[in-house]
């Protein structure tokens, strides 16, 4: 299943109630904030998201392992209709690092975006385990 399809999936079903993903807050910034974290195995992304009005950042970390592969971190906006407004990656992360990344994703409408759904890749954009749905409402 391609990452976009999986996040979608994932959006759809955090919308429809089925998954409750409860982000704690990070301390007050002009813009709303959580923390967000997917893993799959001992790799995992983690950081801090921002809700911008028209893009959302995700700055953290990408743990990565040799005998694992590489990994990518990936994160798609929705709207609240769940239309998918954007959609990044980092480049593969190789070796047993953690690495700082920063991605800044579209969500080119009034308000910016409903939902944001952050997943692992392999290096070929295969999506590792689950990804995780955010929502901009449950953000401090």
């Amino acid at each position: 299943m391609s990452a976009r399809m999986k996040s979608a999936l994932c959006a759809i079903t955090a919308l429809a109630g089925l998954v409750l993903v409860a982000p704690q807050a990070t301390a007050q910034a002009a813009y709303p904030t959580n923390t967000f974290r997917v893993s799959y195995g001992a790799s995992y992304a983690q950081g801090t998201m921002t809700w911008f009005n028209r893009t959302v950042r995700l700055t953290g970390d990408l743990r990565t392992l040799s005998s694992s592969g590489c990994r990518k971190a990936y994160a798609a906006t929705f709207d609240s209709a769940v239309d998918l407004l954007g959609e990044r990656n980092t480049s593969a992360k190789c070796g047993d690092a953690v690495r700082s990344f920063q991605l800044d994703v579209p969500a080119d409408v009034v308000g910016g975006a409903y939902a944001t759904s952050v997943c692992l890749l392999d290096a070929n954009g295969v999506v590792l385990g689950d990804c995780v749905a955010y929502f901009r409402g449950d953000a401090g």
